[in-house]
C-alpha cells in the first residue's frame, strides 16, 4: 500500500511540473506575440506610410472579422466533443467543411457590405478578393489550434502560435519591403497563414491517424447547438473591438485612419496577457 501511495504522490508532482512548465511557456509565447504585434504594427506604418497603413489594417479588419464570425462556435464545441471521446479525425474532418462553409458564408458577407460602400467594388476587387482568401487559413488555423490544446499538446500549441506569428510579422515585413502597397502585404499573410495550416493539420493527424478524415453530421449538428453560446460571446466581445474601425474607414481620411490603426493594433495584443 505504501509503495502505491508513494507512485501515486510521484504521478502528482510530475503532473504538477508539467502544467506549472506549460503554464510559464504559454505565458512567454503570450508575451512574444504582443510583441509581435507591436512589431507588425511598426513595419507596416513605416513601410507602407499612414494612407497604406490605413488600408491594410481596414482589409484586415475584414478579414479577422470575418474569421471570428464564420468558426460558428466549433472551436468551443469541438473541445467539448474530444472529451466526450469522439474521436479526433472526425473532428478534423468537420473542422475542414466548417471552413469552407464559413470561407462562403462570410465572404458572401462582405462582397454585399461592399457592394452597398461608396466606392465601386470593381475599384476594390483585388483586395477584396485577398481578404476573402484570409479566410480559409484563418479558420482552419483557429479549429486546429484549438484541437491541440483539447488534446493536451500544449507544447505544440506554443510552437505553433510563435511560428504563425512571426511568419506574419516577416510576411508584412517582406513584401512592402519590395512592393509597398497594401494589398502586397495581404497577399504574404494569406501565404503565411496557409504555410502554417499544412504542418498543423499533419501534426494532428499524426496525434490521431485513426483511419480517414470524415465528417460526422451527427458531431456537427450537435456541435452548433453547444457552440452558439460561446459562439455569440466570442464573436459580439469581439466586434467591439473591430467594429468601430469599419465605422471609422468612413469618417476619417485614410492618413488619419492609417495613424489610429497604428494605436488600435498595439492595444489589443495588450488584452493578451491578463487573459492568459
Amino acid at each position: 500500500m505504501s509503495s502505491i501511495l508513494r507512485r501515486i504522490h510521484v504521478s502528482k508532482r510530475s503532473l504538477k511540473s508539467v502544467a506549472t512548465s506549460d503554464l510559464t511557456a504559454t505565458l512567454v509565447v503570450r508575451l512574444l506575440t504582443v510583441l509581435a504585434g507591436i512589431l507588425s504594427g511598426v513595419f507596416t506604418a513605416r513601410l507602407l506610410g499612414p494612407e497604406g497603413r490605413g488600408e491594410f489594417f481596414y482589409w484586415s479588419t475584414l478579414s479577422a472579422l470575418a474569421v471570428q464570425f464564420g468558426n460558428f462556435g466549433f472551436h468551443a464545441s469541438n473541445t467539448y466533443f474530444l472529451a466526450k471521446g469522439i474521436k479526433l479525425s472526425t473532428l478534423l474532418a468537420n473542422s475542414f467543411l466548417i471552413a469552407v462553409l464559413g470561407t462562403a458564408a462570410t465572404g458572401m458577407v462582405i462582397l454585399v457590405y461592399l457592394n452597398f460602400d461608396s466606392i465601386p467594388l470593381s475599384m476594390r476587387a483585388l483586395p477584396a478578393t485577398l481578404t476573402i482568401a484570409l479566410i480559409p487559413g484563418g479558420l482552419l488555423y483557429i479549429f486546429g489550434s484549438n484541437l491541440l490544446v483539447a488534446n493536451g499538446n500544449v507544447r505544440d500549441f506554443n510552437l505553433f502560435e510563435i511560428v504563425s506569428r512571426y511568419l506574419s510579422v516577416a510576411a508584412v515585413l517582406v513584401a512592402p519591403w519590395f512592393w509597398r502597397s497594401s494589398t502586397a502585404v495581404l497577399a504574404a499573410l494569406a501565404i503565411a497563414t496557409l504555410i502554417v495550416t499544412f504542418p498543423l493539420f499533419k501534426r494532428l493527424r499524426i496525434i490521431d491517424s485513426s483511419g480517414p478524415l470524415r465528417c460526422d453530421i451527427a458531431v456537427l449538428k450537435a456541435g452548433m447547438g453547444y457552440g452558439i453560446r460561446a459562439y455569440l460571446l466570442a464573436a459580439l466581445g469581439f466586434l467591439v473591438l473591430r467594429v468601430n474601425s469599419i465605422i471609422l474607414e468612413n469618417f476619417v481620411g485614410a492618413a488619419d485612419f492609417g495613424i489610429w490603426s497604428v494605436a488600435a493594433q498595439i492595444i489589443e495584443p495588450l488584452t493578451m496577457i491578463p487573459a492568459t
